[in-house]
């Protein structure tokens, strides 16, 4: 063994890790802090307020994208980011699982035709490293109709390429009182389901025509 790799052998190696974003009333002034599961990097300015110019950016083109497809849709209401209680976004999401379970989003009354943008990374593990991919995701989404007192549901599917780009009518329900998005549920494409994958939900943003 050369003296080099007796070295090597006997280095004890020291990490730092950046203070993670969910503790964020515990940082100072200043400090950096990250996403630990997304390398998402935040700081607390001077002024306490902790922010990512990376995150911004990527909500401005993600509403940009939005618009922009809202236009080509003829989809011309009222646009909305939706945020959610449970999760701060960018956050990862499980398959197969309801992730608004715990925040029903309100559609405004009046609706007639509502149009859904998922901002959503899919990857892959390869090795140590993660790959973007583009799967062929099957999407679930439910809503909750009140017509004058009873409720019914009702379901679209598609999958994701397509959900984006997919008006869901509402104009021949009659005595709507209000809609409410109870339920997205995205699948794994199983084509390639040996694949170990996982989901970064960005951003929600919807666009209602009344």
């Amino acid at each position: 063994m050369s003296n080099q790799e007796a070295l090597r052998d006997l280095i004890q190696r020291f990490a730092i890790s950046a203070l993670s974003r969910e503790r964020k009333h515990e940082a100072l002034n200043e400090e950096i802090l990250v996403g630990k599961y997304t390398g998402e990097f935040y700081i607390k300015t001077k002024d306490g307020v902790v922010m990512s110019t990376d995150i911004m950016n990527r909500e401005k083109a993600s509403a940009d994208e939005a618009i922009r497809i809202a236009e080509l849709m003829g989809m011309t209401g009222e646009m909305y980011r939706v945020d959610l209680d449970m999760m701060i976004m960018p956050g990862h999401i499980d398959y197969s699982n309801n992730f608004i379970r715990n925040d029903a989003i309100e559609i405004p009354a009046g609706a007639k035709e509502v149009l859904l943008n998922l901002d959503v990374v899919e990857y892959k593990i390869v090795g140590d490293a993660a790959e973007i991919v583009r799967g062929k995701n099957d999407v679930k989404v439910i809503f909750e109709i009140d017509r004058n007192g009873e409720i019914d549901y009702v379901r679209f599917d598609n999958n994701l390429q397509e959900i984006n780009f997919s008006i869901l009518p509402f104009d021949d329900i009659e005595n709507i009182n209000s809609i409410k998005l109870i339920n997205i549920t995205i699948e794994k494409d199983i084509v390639d389901d040996e694949d170990e994958r996982a989901m970064v939900l960005h951003n929600i943003f919807v666009t209602v025509n009344k």
